[in-house]
């Protein structure tokens, strides 16, 4: 009995000792993946730090802000195509141009600006999102029309429309439709009388002034348009 009594306890202290060797082994491990994972974090930090970076904030369609980082080798151009591709809803996307909204109102970059890199900016720099609506002006009962280009944003009223035409003309009426370019282009007079009427509460979206054979046409009287 006694030597099966010591049998039993050498059985345990030898699956104890097992026991605490693989726990060791495990720790052992543990230690060691934590540090690597230090090391590919610090590597990392330090990989950002050597290549420079910046963030550029894009107002969406909608009037959603988004940030995202952008290398600063990287052009604006290169950016904007990013942010069109992943935020701009498809039926938008050849209409919605990016640019920025100051004093002077809503301005589209140009060709130089779009090929400079995100290094010529600050840190936060803010685009905007937004389009352009063909507005021909006339008393559309000959072919003496005036043609305005405006940009708007997607969810600006027809009254919008209307005052920035006000801007640039004086008139006492003035009533507006939209109707296809091919149309107008056909019939000026004919596109003006089958043209869809546009309400000065509704949108850009809500008429699909979007979409890019869209245009508005304004009537008024020529006697009382003049430039201001």
């Amino acid at each position: 009995m006694a030597a099966t009594a010591i049998q039993q306890d050498e059985a345990t202290y030898f699956k104890y000792e097992d026991l605490i060797s693989r726990v060791q082994t495990i720790q052992n491990q543990v230690k060691t993946m934590e540090s690597i994972l230090e090391n590919r974090w610090n590597n990392k930090k330090t990989a950002n730090n050597a290549i420079k970076s910046r963030s550029l904030t894009f107002i969406d369609p909608y009037g959603n802000s988004i940030t995202n980082k952008y290398m600063d080798h990287e052009m604006i151009g290169d950016a904007i195509k990013k942010f069109k591709k992943t935020y701009i809803p498809k039926y938008l996307q050849k209409w919605i141009q990016s640019g920025i909204h100051d004093e002077q109102g809503l301005r589209q970059l140009d060709d130089n600006k779009r090929l400079s890199t995100v290094s010529d900016y600050v840190d936060g720099f803010q685009l905007v999102s937004f389009g352009q609506v063909d507005v021909w002006i006339g008393n559309y009962l000959e072919v003496t029309t005036r043609h305005l280009k405006l940009n708007v944003y997607v969810n600006d009223k027809i009254e919008k429309i209307k005052m920035k035409i006000l801007e640039q003309f004086r008139f006492t009426e003035i009533e507006l439709k939209s109707c296809t370019i091919n149309e107008f282009n056909q019939s000026q007079t004919n596109a003006w009388n089958e043209g869809t009427n546009l309400e000065l509460s509704d949108t850009i979206l809500s008429n699909h002034l979007y979409e890019t054979e869209r245009i508005v046409m304004a009537k008024v009287r020529i006697s009382e348009v003049s430039y201001s």
